[in-house]
């Protein structure tokens, strides 16, 4: 049995999902030069089955209450940023690197960015980035 604090007045009976955001392990493989395209598609795939997680999420979550859907938009258009997905591809192409390698020292270079901003807002926006990230990772992974 788990046990939690309620966040709204009432009884709710459903499925409880455990939000799972331990490290995962990624290994950096070097890619042969003609698996480079195969490797960018992948990772293009992976980054639209997160966005479609995220959408039925999000009409789940719209039942509940329109501030969480809202919430899941922001994940969305992370994924939907072009120097996220285009700094990962250029290094999937010029350091023929696999996709989980790539988007985790992506990663690694937003979150050093987001460490030197002042704004605390801001610096929260690193812990968004790296559950949307997370999730594509596992897409990757085949889970």
């Amino acid at each position: 049995m788990f046990k939690g604090i309620a966040v709204s007045k009432g009884i709710a009976i459903a499925h409880a999902y455990i939000l799972d955001q331990s490290k995962l392990c990624i290994l950096k493989q070097k890619l042969n030069p003609d698996a480079i395209e195969d490797e960018i598609l992948r990772f293009r795939e992976a980054i639209e089955k997160t966005k479609s997680q995220m959408q039925e999420t999000k009409k789940r979550a719209s039942k509940v209450a329109e501030k969480y859907s809202i919430i899941l938009d922001t994940y969305t258009l992370l994924l939907e940023d072009d120097i996220l997905v285009t700094d990962t591809i250029d290094r999937i192409r010029k350091e023929g690197m696999n996709a989980e390698w790539a988007i985790t020292e992506t990663l690694d270079k937003f979150t050093r960015l987001f460490n030197n901003i002042n704004d605390e807002y801001l610096k929260g926006k690193k812990d968004d980035l790296e559950l949307v990230v997370h999730g594509v990772i596992k897409n990757l992974f085949g889970h």
